[in-house]
């Protein structure tokens, strides 16, 4: 999977899908596929321009239960969490925000652009699905009512949600329900449908103004 694929698992709006590739996952252990069907998915490019596939997508039940998180690896930038704890029960309704770190920055509101360093887990696998660390270089997301540019991407509602409020400098982690993610339709091939998930998020910068 490309590094520009990997970073948009996160810096796309709730509805568009990722055309990504890479190794196939064992099936969820408190998951069972209901339904299956192809849709038409628009996959953004930073910098411009659209990358237009169609994907398999399966509507699945959502974990009732998250498994043990997998040991992460050393990102080629340091401040990557070594583990990440997982909840035992996924929320359902709402975004569950736990402050590992308090910053004293400027304060994130849902119109903040934010430069921020992430890891993702899917709490049926444990296993991380996309690391801005490991990447070596940061993305920058428009929250909620921001207006996305070439360089600062529309996120999933739960980030908007999860940050606001947190400040410049923070370490937060964020329990997403799949209604604030990606939805019943997932992001496949690499996060399935209905799939709860947990971001480590380094507010590096918070700033009103468009990048």
């Amino acid at each position: 999977m490309s590094a520009h694929r990997k970073a948009l698992l996160v810096a796309i709006a709730l509805t568009v899908g990722v055309a990504a590739c890479g190794s196939e996952q064992a099936d969820p252990p408190t998951t069972q596929a209901e339904s299956s069907e192809s849709a038409d998915a628009t996959t953004v490019v930073p910098g411009g321009g659209t990358i237009d596939t169609t994907v398999d997508t399966a509507v699945v039940e959502a974990p009732t239960a998250c498994v043990d998180a997998q040991p992460l690896e050393p990102g080629v930038t340091d401040g990557k969490p070594e583990t990440v704890e997982l909840p035992d029960v996924p929320p359902t309704d709402a975004v569950e925000t736990s402050v590992l770190r308090a910053g004293d920055g400027p304060e994130v509101t849902d119109s903040s652009y934010v430069t921020v360093h992430y890891v993702g887990i899917a709490c049926s696998t444990g296993e991380a699905f996309d690391s801005s660390w490991d990447r070596g270089e940061p993305i920058t997301a428009a929250l909620g009512t921001a207006t996305p540019t070439d360089t600062a991407f529309q996120v999933i509602e739960g980030w908007t949600l999860g940050l606001g409020g947190q400040s410049e400098g923070s370490l937060v982690q964020l329990d997403i329900p799949p209604a604030l993610g990606y939805g019943e339709m997932g992001s496949p091939p690499v996060i399935n449908g209905n799939e709860p998930l947990t971001f480590v998020i380094e507010l590096l910068t918070v700033s009103d103004t468009a990048p």
